[in-house]
């Protein structure tokens, strides 16, 4: 960094010193040539030779280094080339053998006698064989060499890791051949060579010839190489696993990893990417620099088996300990010259001493932060200028601001990621005591849930806030403005702390101000966010009395629209004291206060933070034990979209699921597997589960999925490279909805997580709402609906919503005619008031908005034919109902109105044709009251078509809901 970016804005520019003269003398700015330490110090090295000794010193000593280390790598290269082809060569005349051996006419025949001395004969000439079985097509041994212990038994049962490849070998034909993984023979460590017997007509395999071989001849030339190796390190023959096959190293048992891979994990990768043949240097297990050459040898049969290496390791110290007496010879004359050189430095030194000693009073006295402090010191040499240039320094204290800011953001990003790390395993806690909840009869068994769970959310509130802390020091909080209904969203965010200050008995009174705007444009994350803050912390510290909201709108001094609410309460109150520090983070009124009501002392600092970033102020006035009212505005705007009020959410418990979905959860932690499979399974839905991304790949080769719930930090392969190699891969199911379930929803994240194909995101902890309705959105079908009946948070919301409901069940005692009555009245009603029924026609890509709306207008033509019609066959199928083409007609075109009606905004008429459709999918007869309701669906599919009924259709369309469902 630049010296003049450094500098202190209130200073002068900073002048570094220069000579002002060119004499010699010791007047002259400039320091004279001989009196320069520098001066000094050349001639001294060049009259002892210094440099040269020292320049041939490391040149020779690191040219041989180099040479015998190059000599000993091109020599282990070489080597292990040609054991591995030697090897290789070895097997590929095993395969050869056995390959000739099932050719044998008498393996054909059910003769066992015959086949079982061939095999015998086969045997006794062959001593790298240790055992050769004939067997049946369902595994039982019919016929063995030698000794006839194992007949009848079945192969895999003695060894099961022959399964698949049993399989494979029953699909294959005449000269195929299979080769295992390393087994445990009877003699040792072996393989088994697999091929089919096939018929006369070369066609079905009726045997499978196994032949076992044993590793005698491998450990042979494995233990040549190793003796031809230098020092006393091993040879090891692995796998593509790094299990080590054969070595002669004590240490290692068979199939072990190989020891370095403890210390170097990727050692195997860095193999690989050498090609066929190399070698690396590193520092092994027990701490030694080493060189291992190695080769890729072969692989055998279709299935690819044998992928081995051989490597061949060898102590670097061995090869250059000539060299180490080299540079000990070395060392000493080095040494001999040392102390010529450190003579003439101390009698040097004594000259130069005195100013040694200044600049290192000085700096002592800086350290202990006397900064004021300046070196004295006027001579015209080196030390003279060094003592200058500190003392300019010292005027450049703003590092120090610097330090300080970098210290910050350090601490941030810890604390982020610290967060992030807490937040999955802590989803899993809360989501485990949900469940406990629902389901535990023990009393004490709930209690302790209830525990668990008030406690992993009060830890989790913590984590929130330490993340957000950390994400506004590092400003990577953004503000998302969106229309929303503002009493609904208020009373929604009160609602959430009725039950506590009921439990308390204190009143709640929410009061909005005069000509308030219905629905404005903000942040409700944010603004929820600290209103929840003020509302909590109200709760919290007020015990008797009351806690109100008020709500108003105002101007800024620029004409823009605000919004301010107001927290008060009846609580203890603040000192003057309390309130000069009370927006401070990790900071609370007194020590009292953290030991009595707990708390980080951040919500109140992000607060105001946040709503600062929302364009507004966050203010207090509090009186001790009297009470506190706090306010806060936020910049707004009018709504420019229709806003409803906002429904309560339904729990887990009350939701539904029109049909089982295959769903594959891709997740890591146990307990969220748990907790989700939980929550699926309950619903219906068939639940696969994957402990990383290769295993989901692999799951989605195997299955045909309708949705993917995916983690984005895994071991193994992360849910980001899955997901990018499920989009690249060919055929439909390329396109399935994936899930991003995941603790870190930045917006830059979810951004990243869109780009690799991630159709959404659902946050850690799990929303269950969210993730049904995004399931919903994704497969394009109402699959998830609620059952329980959800109240509106906006009570004038309740009050309409009851009143209805009361004269629905009014309607309804006359019967379903009753019902449509009625519907009919409370339309005309609407269509009167011009209230609007909010619904959203589907974009589709590639179409415009004015051709969206013109088969808008074709759709709603056609509806209005497909309910007469269904109208007619649906008498015809009460007078009939064994007429399946019928009813198969009438299934056809109600699939297709739920379909379109999704489409084209009409989610009431879609939802109506989605039950008569499951009520026609059913199997055997339809009864009478089905016949019934199915006649009531489509008649009230009739009059939603006549009326052009949009979207949910309102207060009509839950009359017409509940008039369905009771009749």
């Amino acid at each position: 960094m630049a010296m003049s970016n450094l500098q202190n804005p209130l200073t002068p520019p900073i002048t570094w010193p220069t000579g002002s003269g060119s004499g010699s003398g010791s007047g002259s700015g400039e320091v004279p040539f001989f009196s320069r330490l520098t001066s000094k110090f050349l001639a001294m090295t060049l009259l002892l030779f210094l440099a040269p000794q020292v320049a041939m010193y490391y040149y020779t000593s690191n040219a041989a280094s180099q040479m015998l280390v190059d000599s000993l790598r091109d020599d282990l290269k070489e080597k292990s080339f040609l054991v591995g082809a030697d090897i290789d060569r070895l097997f590929d005349q095993r395969s050869t053998d056995v390959l000739i051996l099932s050719q044998a006419d008498v393996l054909e025949t059910e003769n066992v006698p015959a086949i079982i001395q061939y095999l015998t004969e086969v045997i006794e000439g062959t001593p790298y064989l240790d055992d050769i079985d004939v067997i049946q097509i369902d595994g039982t041994i019919i016929a063995s060499s030698g000794e006839q212990n194992e007949r009848g038994q079945n192969i895999l049962q003695l060894y099961p890791e022959l399964r698949h490849i049993f399989v494979d070998v029953l699909a294959g034909k005449q000269g195929d051949l299979f080769v295992s993984e390393i087994l445990e023979l009877d003699s040792g460590a072996g393989l088994a060579f697999l091929t089919p017997i096939t018929d006369d007509a070369n066609v079905n395999v009726v045997k499978v010839l196994l032949v076992e071989i044993n590793l005698d001849t491998v450990k042979n030339i494995v233990a040549e190489f190793d003796e031809r190796v230098i020092g006393d390190k091993y040879v090891y023959l692995v796998d593509n696993d790094g299990r080590v096959i054969v070595t002669a190293d004590p240490a290692v048992r068979l199939l072990a990893p190989f020891p370095d891979l403890k210390v170097q994990p990727d050692l195997l990768d860095n193999f690989s990417l050498q090609g066929d043949v190399g070698s690396i240097t590193y520092t092994d297990a027990t701490g030694v620099q080493v060189m291992a050459g190695f080769a890729d040898m072969a692989e055998f049969g279709l299935n690819k088996a044998m992928d081995w290496s051989i490597i061949a390791v060898a102590p670097i110290s061995d090869i250059t300990q000539p060299v180490t007496k080299f540079q000990n010879a070395l060392l000493i004359i080095s040494a001999v010259l040392f102390a010529a050189v450190a003579t003439a430095m101390f009698l040097i030194s004594r000259g130069i001493g005195g100013s040694v000693k200044k600049l290192l009073d000085g700096a002592v006295r800086v350290g202990k932060g006397d900064i004021k402090y300046r070196v004295k010191l006027h001579q015209n040499d080196e030390f003279g200028y060094f003592a200058k240039a500190l003392n300019l320094t010292l005027d450049n204290l703003v590092y120090a601001q610097e330090k300080a800011e970098n210290a910050t953001m350090t601490k941030s990003d810890f604390l982020a990621a610290m967060s992030h790390e807490i937040r999955t395993p802590m989803s899993g806690v809360i989501g485990m005591s949900e469940l406990i909840l629902d389901r535990a009869q023990d009393k004490q068994v709930l209690s302790w849930a209830k525990d668990i769970h008030t406690s992993s959310q009060q830890l989790l509130k913590i984590l929130n806030e330490i993340l957000d802390q950390s994400k506004l020091d590092a400003g990577k909080i953004v503000i998302d403005p969106l229309d929303f209904h503002l009493a609904s969203f208020v009373e929604t965010t009160a609602g959430m702390f009725r039950s506590g200050i009921l439990s308390k008995g204190l009143e709640l009174h929410i009061t909005f101000a005069p000509g308030m705007h219905e629905g404005i444009c903000a942040d409700t994350l944010r603004i929820g966010q600290v209103l929840n803050n003020l509302l909590s912390n109200a709760l919290k510290f007020t015990e008797n009395g009351r806690i109100s909201i008020f709500v108003e709108h105002d101007k800024n001094e620029d004409g823009e629209l605000m919004t301010r609410f107001t927290v008060s309460d009846s609580g203890v109150g603040l000192t003057e004291e309390a309130l000069n520090s009370l927006f401070t983070p990790f900071t609370q009124a007194d020590n009292s206060t953290s030991r009595l009501y707990g708390g980080t002392g951040l919500g109140l600092s992000i607060s105001k933070q946040l709503v600062e970033l929302m364009g507004g102020e966050l203010g207090v006035n509090s009186v001790e034990d009297i009470g506190s009212k706090f306010w806060f505005t936020v910049r707004s705007e009018l709504a420019t979209s229709d806003v409803d009020p906002l429904l309560g959410e339904a729990s887990a418990e009350s939701w539904k699921a029109s049909r089982p979905l295959q769903i594959l959860v891709v997740e890591d932690t146990v307990v969220l597997q748990k907790l989700v499979g939980i929550l699926l399974r309950k619903l219906g839905h068939v639940v696969s589960i994957a402990n990383n991304g290769k295993e989901a790949l692999e799951f989605y080769d195997a299955e045909d999925y309708d949705v993917i719930l995916m983690d984005v930090r895994m071991p193994v392969m992360d849910g980001l490279e899955a997901t990018a190699i499920i989009r690249a891969s060919d055929g439909k199911k390329s396109t399935i909805p994936i899930i991003a379930m995941t603790a870190d929803v930045s917006s830059r994240n979810i951004k990243i997580y869109k780009d690799t194909g991630m159709d959404a995101t659902c946050a850690k902890p799990l929303d269950v709402p969210l993730l049904f309705r995004t399931i919903n959105s994704l497969v394009g079908e109402q699959i998830h609906t609620t059952t329980a009946n959800i109240a509106n948070s906006a009570k004038g919301k309740e009050a309409k919503s009851s009143q209805a409901d009361t004269r629905a069940t009014e309607a309804m005692n006359g019967g379903f005619a009753g019902v449509v009555t009625h519907v009919t009245d409370t339309i005309a009603k609407q269509a009167k008031r011009k209230i609007k029924v909010q619904g959203q026609m589907k974009p589709v890509p590639g179409v415009s908005e004015a051709t969206l709306i013109q088969l808008q207008v074709e759709f709603e033509e056609d509806l209005v034919i497909k309910c007469g019609k269904l109208l007619m066959a649906v008498k015809e199928l009460k007078e009939n109902p064994e007429d399946l083409d019928l009813r198969c007609k009438m299934k056809l075109m109600i699939h297709s109105i739920k379909g379109d009606g999704g489409l084209f905004g009409y989610s009431l008429v879609s939802k109506i044709a989605a039950d008569a459709n499951d009520l026609l999918a059913g199997e055997g007869l339809l009864l009478k009251k089905d016949t019934d309701t199915l006649g009531n669906s489509i008649e009230a599919l009739s009059l939603l078509a006549n009326n052009k009924v949009y979207g949910s259709g309102g207060q009509a369309g839950r009359i017409l809901l509940q008039g369905l469902k009771d009749n």
